[in-house]
């Protein structure tokens, strides 16, 4: 399979914009994982990307497969952090409460199909059994940006995941996947083909590899250190930048190398994050422009509502 590329259109119906994920297959129209998760597992979701549409074509005996999803015109969160970095800032805490905000309330979904209702508590989906999905890829590039009207300074868009390429239906993989720097211990482990000793557990790739790939996302946006690499002089500098004690905490937590001792999403929505609710709400009301000192073209904005 070739790598992918994307081209940008028009929906002729309603003038909104799509990107189409565009790959080439060999001898086959069969749908890729991230076609059927997408497309036939799940619901749509305010924090996952919406995939509208899939075709295949075959042309000399290769299938051109393409996926359509929703263009979010704020870009993504890569692009904000580099902005950051260029004038040597770090991102307000505000910033960084919201990202851990939507990326547990979107791995809730799909880890135990939780959704928010209306009177702000979390429900199941559907009442049978739900099969987990582990995403395997959380990266500041696949998550995008998307304004609920106007750019504000004084507010803050919604993060939300997308790229399920790499994502897995199931709750347990040896299929190893995901990006360095990123990457759990138990996935490095299989890629490695680490030897385990007698009676010890043989690693997987499961739900709480996300929440590993989570604390690493939190611990780069807040220091610039990824997880793999450098875990502790990352705590050390995240310590030193003081931010919130139960931020610091939560990040350790969720970097804890064995997967047993971490949270899972639901933990996290019954514990942290009604407390980082309160405290980026608390934010809003004193920082003025949270969004700190960068420009409405770092935050993909040209003025118009999206």
């Amino acid at each position: 399979m070739q790598p992918k590329c994307q081209i940008q259109s028009k929906s002729r119906r309603d003038g909104s914009l799509h990107v189409k994920k565009v790959k080439k297959m060999r001898k086959t129209r069969r749908r890729t994982d991230e076609v059927m998760i997408l497309l036939e597992y799940l619901k749509p979701h305010p924090l996952i990307v919406e995939a509208t549409t899939y075709s295949c074509v075959i042309d000399e005996g290769s299938a051109w497969c393409s996926l359509s999803m929703k263009y979010y015109a704020g870009g993504d969160l890569c692009t904000v952090l580099t902005h950051y970095d260029r004038k040597k800032l770090h991102p307000p805490e505000a910033v960084l409460l919201q990202v851990f905000i939507h990326m547990t309330e979107a791995l809730a979904y799909l880890h135990r199909g939780l959704r928010k209702v209306p009177d702000g508590r979390f429900r199941h989906e559907r009442s049978e059994d739900w099969t987990p999905i582990i995403h395997r890829d959380i990266k500041p590039e696949n998550i995008f940006i998307r304004w609920n009207g106007a750019f504000d300074p004084r507010t803050l868009p919604d993060f939300v995941l997308g790229d399920f390429d790499l994502a897995f239906l199931g709750p347990r993989t040896r299929d190893w996947a995901g990006t360095p720097g990123f990457f759990p211990p138990e996935g490095v482990k299989l890629r490695d083909k680490v030897d385990v000793s007698e009676g010890a557990r043989a690693p997987l790739m499961t739900t709480k590899s996300d929440i590993w790939t989570l604390g690493a996302l939190m611990l780069f946006m807040a220091t610039g250190t990824k997880a793999e690499e450098k875990v502790f002089v990352g705590l050390r500098c995240l310590a030193k930048l003081k931010y919130d004690d139960l931020l610091a905490n939560t990040i350790m937590d969720c970097l804890a190398d064995d997967p047993v001792a971490r949270p899972n999403a639901r933990k996290l929505l019954a514990s942290a994050v009604p407390a980082f609710q309160s405290r980026r709400d608390q934010w809003l009301e004193v920082a003025g422009e949270v969004v700190g000192e960068l420009t409405r073209e770092t935050w993909g904005m040209e003025g118009k509502p999206i």
